[in-house]
């Protein structure tokens, strides 16, 4: 049955400009507003859904990730398909070996179809897709608002679920991969925060403080387990991330 009658005007907006004019209902949402301390948002999700194998190929529930700069208004979507920009949905990602009745679309971001193996299943939803990522390049100390919204298209049955990575939000610091560098090459390590008034920079080598640099960026000349920490003066709240840097042989 359904558990309420909400709608959202964003998802609303979504499923009609993609043909589907009928009331989105039974939405389920979460939201907060944040002050980024770099210009990289990401984070990592799965789309799941129980109209996967019987109902993907006419219609579909909607959801969104809906960022919001709270400056300029400014809306956009973070839940599309990175090949196309459509919003995710069991139409936009499905694979017709569960539903032979309509074509497969991007199927390589398909995960898996659980009512074969439910055993092999952590979540309690027919199928789902691979883990995705949502980002964008937004503005340091800028205020941004993030709704995490999904609802029923139509009708209240076959439910959709989002699911977040743990870990995976917020964290606005990534050094990279490990990393190869030659004899007598330079390598630029960016946290890619601007902030120096709120925000004090602590590097490591090999455990060791780095005292000549205070600064988010850091120049490399030799090989080493290079660390960060990023400190709020205001809150003492660090964030930290670390990057192998080894010689090319």
């Amino acid at each position: 049955s359904e558990v309420n009658t909400n709608s959202d005007v964003d998802l609303q907006k979504l499923s009609n400009d993609s043909g589907q004019l009928a009331p989105v209902t039974d939405v389920a949402f979460m939201e907060f507003d944040f002050v980024p301390p770099s210009k990289d948002f990401s984070f990592n999700f799965l789309f799941s859904s129980n109209e996967y194998g019987e109902w993907q190929c006419g219609f579909s529930d909607v959801f969104a990730f809906i960022l919001t700069d709270l400056v300029t208004g400014e809306k956009i979507n973070l839940a599309v398909v990175p090949s196309t920009g459509k919003p995710i949905s069991v139409k936009e990602i499905r694979d017709n070996q569960y539903n032979a009745t309509c074509n497969s679309v991007n199927p390589e971001l398909f995960g898996a179809y659980n009512v074969i193996k439910p055993n092999l299943s952590n979540i309690n939803m027919r199928g789902r897709t691979v883990v995705m990522n949502a980002s964008a390049t937004i503005k340091p100390n800028n205020p941004y608002n993030i709704k995490l919204v999904v609802g029923d298209y139509n009708d209240s049955r076959y439910d959709s679920a989002v699911f977040i990575e743990s870990g995976s939000f917020g964290n606005f610091l990534d050094l990279g991969e490990k990393i190869s560098i030659c004899n007598g090459e330079n390598l630029t390590l960016d946290s890619k925060f601007t902030d120096t008034t709120n925000f004090k920079y602590e590097w490591r080598r090999n455990n060791s403080l780095i005292t000549t640099v205070t600064g988010p960026i850091l120049n490399v000349t030799s090989p080493g387990t290079y660390e960060l920490s990023v400190i709020n003066k205001n809150t003492n709240c660090i964030i930290k991330d670390d990057v192998v840097v080894s010689h090319f042989v």
